[in-house]
């Protein structure tokens, strides 16, 4: 981009020498980059020095001409610059919904499995109810089966209670009876006695 050394001059807004009093800076110094007066161009500023001078309308049109060119330049470069932020832009958004669709992705393949281990889950779930549930039956079956066979024993150990209850109370009876008959033939046997010798005693009464 070219120099703003001389801004003001192009400007017009000083156009004195500083160096030469009353001399317009009507020339340039393309080697210093410069605005020079005429006296300037003989002195410091001098073609025998290496210099190389243009006049004040030339080297103000070549000025403009680089200045309209660097600001075409800088206007392509920052339509270039816009153009390349849509691009990012355009980037960017196609990557927001390439994210977005790896996200659905990722939580549908997500929710799949986890829709996978919660069927295997209620499966293994159901499957452990099953078997144990058909082992504690075969337990019901034992339990019922042997409280059964304990009510059966029991009313088989009731049984026999009984019937030794039975023998017991009939034997009972039976010693009874014979106490009593045995009693009852004692009684008989005083009661002969005594009516024989009372038969004796008065037959001999009698005989007398």
């Amino acid at each position: 981009m070219a120099t703003y050394i001389f801004q003001d001059w192009i400007w017009g807004k000083s156009d004195i020498c500083s160096k030469h009093e009353g001399q317009a800076l009507s020339f340039f110094c393309v080697t210093c980059h410069q605005a020079i007066c005429r006296d300037c161009t003989i002195s410091a500023h001098s073609q025998m020095k290496g210099h190389t001078i243009q006049e004040g309308p030339d080297a103000k049109r070549d000025f403009q001409q680089k200045i309209a060119a660097d600001i075409s330049d800088t206007r392509k470069l920052i339509e270039a610059k816009r153009n390349h932020i849509e691009t990012l832009k355009k980037e960017k958004q196609k990557m927001d919904q390439h994210k977005n669709l790896v996200l659905e992705t990722a939580n549908a393949t997500f929710e799949k499995c986890l829709k996978l281990i919660q069927d295997r889950k209620e499966a293994v779930t159901m499957e452990i109810n099953n078997d144990y549930d058909k082992q504690q039956k075969k337990l019901l079956v034992k339990i019922e089966e042997t409280e059964q066979q304990c009510t059966t024993l029991e009313k088989s150990v009731q049984f026999l209670a009984t019937g030794q209850k039975g023998k017991d109370t009939s034997r009972s009876n039976e010693s009874c009876k014979r106490r009593r008959t045995s009693q009852y033939y004692s009684s008989y046997q005083e009661n002969r006695q005594r009516h024989d010798i009372r038969w004796v005693l008065w037959s001999r009464s009698w005989t007398r």
